[in-house]
Protein backbone atom coordinates (compact mmCIF):
# COMPACT_ATOMS: atom_id res chain seq x y z
CA UNK A 1 0.00 0.00 0.00
CA UNK A 2 1.52 3.52 -1.08
CA UNK A 3 2.36 5.94 1.71
CA UNK A 4 0.11 9.21 0.66
CA UNK A 5 3.00 11.03 2.90
CA UNK A 6 5.58 9.99 0.89
CA UNK A 7 3.99 10.15 -2.62
CA UNK A 8 3.00 13.89 -1.57
CA UNK A 9 7.17 14.47 -1.54
CA UNK A 10 8.16 12.84 -4.34
CA UNK A 11 5.30 15.08 -6.72
CA UNK A 12 6.64 18.30 -4.15
CA UNK A 13 10.53 16.88 -5.46
CA UNK A 14 9.56 16.26 -9.37
CA UNK A 15 8.27 20.29 -8.62
CA UNK A 16 10.50 21.49 -7.51
CA UNK A 17 13.33 20.38 -10.02
CA UNK A 18 11.03 21.02 -12.61
CA UNK A 19 10.64 24.54 -11.47
CA UNK A 20 14.38 25.32 -11.20
CA UNK A 21 15.69 24.62 -14.63
CA UNK A 22 18.65 27.66 -14.07
CA UNK A 23 20.35 25.84 -11.87
CA UNK A 24 23.66 25.26 -12.91
CA UNK A 25 24.82 21.43 -13.45
CA UNK A 26 28.81 20.70 -14.52
CA UNK A 27 28.43 16.75 -15.85
CA UNK A 28 25.40 16.64 -13.66
CA UNK A 29 26.43 17.56 -10.80
CA UNK A 30 25.92 20.98 -8.66
CA UNK A 31 28.97 22.49 -7.78
CA UNK A 32 28.80 24.58 -4.69
CA UNK A 33 32.35 25.87 -3.90
CA UNK A 34 35.66 26.81 -5.52
CA UNK A 35 38.64 25.30 -4.64
CA UNK A 36 41.38 28.02 -5.16
CA UNK A 37 42.47 27.49 -1.59
CA UNK A 38 43.48 23.48 -1.93
CA UNK A 39 46.98 22.04 -2.86
CA UNK A 40 46.70 18.83 -4.34
CA UNK A 41 48.08 16.87 -0.99
CA UNK A 42 45.82 18.94 1.36
CA UNK A 43 43.91 17.40 4.29
CA UNK A 44 40.29 17.37 3.29
CA UNK A 45 36.81 17.49 5.58
CA UNK A 46 33.53 17.97 4.29
CA UNK A 47 32.18 19.48 1.19
CA UNK A 48 28.23 19.10 -0.34
CA UNK A 49 27.02 19.06 -3.96
CA UNK A 50 23.50 18.11 -5.79
CA UNK A 51 22.46 15.85 -8.33
CA UNK A 52 19.36 14.33 -10.10
CA UNK A 53 17.98 11.22 -9.77
CA UNK A 54 15.10 10.09 -11.18
CA UNK A 55 13.94 13.65 -12.06
CA UNK A 56 14.48 14.34 -8.45
CA UNK A 57 17.25 16.42 -6.78
CA UNK A 58 19.70 14.71 -4.22
CA UNK A 59 21.85 17.16 -2.05
CA UNK A 60 24.46 15.11 -0.79
CA UNK A 61 26.30 16.01 2.68
CA UNK A 62 29.75 14.57 3.04
CA UNK A 63 32.15 14.54 5.58
CA UNK A 64 35.30 12.52 5.79
CA UNK A 65 35.67 10.03 8.85
CA UNK A 66 39.21 12.95 10.40
CA UNK A 67 36.45 15.62 10.50
CA UNK A 68 34.36 13.59 12.85
CA UNK A 69 37.39 12.47 14.99
CA UNK A 70 38.40 16.29 14.83
CA UNK A 71 35.00 16.93 16.21
CA UNK A 72 35.40 14.20 18.92
CA UNK A 73 38.63 15.96 20.00
CA UNK A 74 37.06 19.26 20.78
CA UNK A 75 34.36 17.93 22.62
CA UNK A 76 36.76 16.50 24.70
CA UNK A 77 38.68 19.20 25.28
CA UNK A 78 35.16 21.13 26.58
CA UNK A 79 34.80 18.41 28.43
CA UNK A 80 38.51 18.67 30.23
CA UNK A 81 38.13 22.61 30.53
CA UNK A 82 35.28 22.75 32.61
CA UNK A 83 32.40 25.09 32.51
CA UNK A 84 33.19 28.43 30.96
CA UNK A 85 32.85 31.27 34.00
CA UNK A 86 29.48 33.42 33.79
CA UNK A 87 29.43 35.94 31.41
CA UNK A 88 27.57 38.21 33.37
CA UNK A 89 26.63 41.26 30.86
CA UNK A 90 28.32 40.43 27.82
CA UNK A 91 27.03 43.31 25.78
CA UNK A 92 28.18 45.75 28.20
CA UNK A 93 31.21 44.47 27.80
CA UNK A 94 31.71 44.77 24.37
CA UNK A 95 29.70 48.08 23.68
CA UNK A 96 31.43 50.89 21.62
CA UNK A 97 32.76 53.85 24.18
CA UNK A 98 33.41 57.04 22.20
CA UNK A 99 36.79 58.54 22.40
CA UNK A 100 36.73 62.44 22.56
CA UNK A 101 39.17 64.92 21.89
CA UNK A 102 39.57 68.75 23.37
CA UNK A 103 39.13 71.18 20.57
CA UNK A 104 38.52 74.25 22.33
CA UNK A 105 38.57 75.63 25.67
CA UNK A 106 35.46 73.61 26.67
CA UNK A 107 34.45 71.44 23.57
CA UNK A 108 35.32 68.25 22.43
CA UNK A 109 34.65 65.83 19.13
CA UNK A 110 34.54 62.52 19.06
CA UNK A 111 37.93 61.12 17.03
CA UNK A 112 37.33 57.20 17.73
CA UNK A 113 35.43 54.53 19.34
CA UNK A 114 36.63 51.77 21.35
CA UNK A 115 35.16 48.89 23.00
CA UNK A 116 36.18 46.20 25.59
CA UNK A 117 37.01 42.57 25.06
CA UNK A 118 35.75 39.79 27.29
CA UNK A 119 37.04 39.35 30.96
CA UNK A 120 40.15 38.67 32.27
CA UNK A 121 38.44 35.20 33.61
CA UNK A 122 36.87 34.58 30.55
CA UNK A 123 40.07 34.63 28.72
CA UNK A 124 42.20 32.92 31.03
CA UNK A 125 38.91 30.01 30.17
CA UNK A 126 39.96 30.14 26.64
CA UNK A 127 43.49 29.97 26.81
CA UNK A 128 42.25 26.52 28.83
CA UNK A 129 40.22 25.18 26.42
CA UNK A 130 43.13 25.75 23.30
CA UNK A 131 45.45 24.28 25.44
CA UNK A 132 43.67 21.27 26.04
CA UNK A 133 42.49 21.38 22.54
CA UNK A 134 46.51 20.97 21.54
CA UNK A 135 47.09 18.44 24.46
CA UNK A 136 44.32 15.89 23.21
CA UNK A 137 45.05 16.82 19.30
CA UNK A 138 48.53 15.79 20.03
CA UNK A 139 48.27 11.81 21.51
CA UNK A 140 44.69 11.26 19.67
CA UNK A 141 41.86 9.65 21.48
CA UNK A 142 40.37 6.60 21.96
CA UNK A 143 37.60 6.16 19.51
CA UNK A 144 37.42 4.79 15.88
CA UNK A 145 35.10 6.68 12.89
CA UNK A 146 33.47 4.19 10.18
CA UNK A 147 32.10 5.04 7.20
CA UNK A 148 28.19 5.94 7.37
CA UNK A 149 25.16 6.62 5.53
CA UNK A 150 22.22 8.45 6.25
CA UNK A 151 19.24 8.99 4.19
CA UNK A 152 16.24 11.87 4.66
CA UNK A 153 13.36 12.74 2.58
CA UNK A 154 12.82 16.30 2.29
CA UNK A 155 9.95 18.44 0.49
CA UNK A 156 12.64 19.44 -2.14
CA UNK A 157 14.97 16.74 -2.47
CA UNK A 158 16.37 13.32 -0.78
CA UNK A 159 19.42 14.42 1.75
CA UNK A 160 22.18 12.16 1.14
CA UNK A 161 24.62 12.60 4.94
CA UNK A 162 27.54 10.53 3.46
CA UNK A 163 30.69 9.95 5.71
CA UNK A 164 33.76 7.97 3.79
CA UNK A 165 37.13 8.22 3.06
CA UNK A 166 38.33 10.14 0.23
CA UNK A 167 39.35 13.64 -0.59
CA UNK A 168 37.74 16.47 -2.26
CA UNK A 169 39.67 19.25 -3.35
CA UNK A 170 38.79 19.72 -6.74
CA UNK A 171 35.37 19.26 -8.88
CA UNK A 172 37.11 16.18 -10.18
CA UNK A 173 37.53 14.71 -6.89
CA UNK A 174 33.53 16.13 -5.89
CA UNK A 175 32.53 14.51 -8.93
CA UNK A 176 33.69 10.98 -7.84
CA UNK A 177 32.36 11.67 -4.27
CA UNK A 178 28.81 12.49 -6.44
CA UNK A 179 28.71 9.12 -8.80
CA UNK A 180 29.39 7.17 -5.05
CA UNK A 181 27.06 8.96 -3.63
CA UNK A 182 24.25 8.29 -6.62
CA UNK A 183 25.38 4.53 -6.73
CA UNK A 184 24.80 4.03 -3.21
CA UNK A 185 21.17 5.46 -3.54
CA UNK A 186 20.66 3.26 -6.32
CA UNK A 187 21.88 -0.20 -4.51
CA UNK A 188 24.28 -0.38 -6.76
CA UNK A 189 26.76 -0.61 -4.18
CA UNK A 190 27.01 -0.92 -0.93
CA UNK A 191 29.30 0.93 2.00
CA UNK A 192 30.67 -2.48 3.12
CA UNK A 193 31.86 -3.22 -0.01
CA UNK A 194 33.37 0.21 -0.97
CA UNK A 195 35.37 0.17 2.38
CA UNK A 196 35.90 -3.49 3.65
CA UNK A 197 36.55 -3.21 7.31
CA UNK A 198 37.77 0.90 7.15
CA UNK A 199 38.22 2.31 10.08
CA UNK A 200 39.58 5.68 11.40
CA UNK A 201 41.03 6.50 14.45
CA UNK A 202 44.13 7.10 16.77
CA UNK A 203 46.75 5.54 14.64
CA UNK A 204 45.81 7.19 11.46
CA UNK A 205 44.82 10.82 13.23
CA UNK A 206 48.53 10.51 14.22
CA UNK A 207 49.79 9.26 10.72
CA UNK A 208 48.40 12.27 9.17
CA UNK A 209 50.16 14.64 12.59
CA UNK A 210 53.19 16.24 10.20
CA UNK A 211 50.56 17.06 7.51
CA UNK A 212 48.39 18.73 9.91
CA UNK A 213 51.15 20.57 11.83
CA UNK A 214 51.96 21.93 8.64
CA UNK A 215 49.19 24.83 9.35
CA UNK A 216 50.12 25.34 13.09
CA UNK A 217 48.56 23.96 16.95
CA UNK A 218 45.17 22.68 16.96
CA UNK A 219 43.39 25.14 18.28
CA UNK A 220 45.06 27.70 15.53
CA UNK A 221 44.27 25.88 12.57
CA UNK A 222 42.10 26.89 9.81
CA UNK A 223 41.22 23.73 7.80
CA UNK A 224 41.61 24.04 4.00
CA UNK A 225 37.51 24.56 3.24
CA UNK A 226 35.91 24.60 -0.33
CA UNK A 227 35.00 28.52 -1.06
CA UNK A 228 31.47 29.34 -1.74
CA UNK A 229 31.03 29.63 -5.25
CA UNK A 230 27.83 32.50 -6.24
CA UNK A 231 25.44 30.05 -8.43
CA UNK A 232 21.48 30.59 -9.58
CA UNK A 233 19.01 28.53 -9.19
Amino acid sequence: MKNPNFERRLRAMRAYHANKRGSQFDGGVRVFHRYDEFAADDLSWWDDCQIIVNRRRVMIWWVHPRFKYRNAIEDAAWAAAGEPPERGDWLAEMRSRPVRKKVGKSRTRIVAYEHGGPNAEYQAYYARLRAEEDRIAATGIDLIMRPSLSRRTLDWCTGLELCIPVEVRNVAELKALADIGRRLLKGEVTLDRLFVDYAYGRDEWLAEQARREGKGKFSEQLLSMPLAANLAG
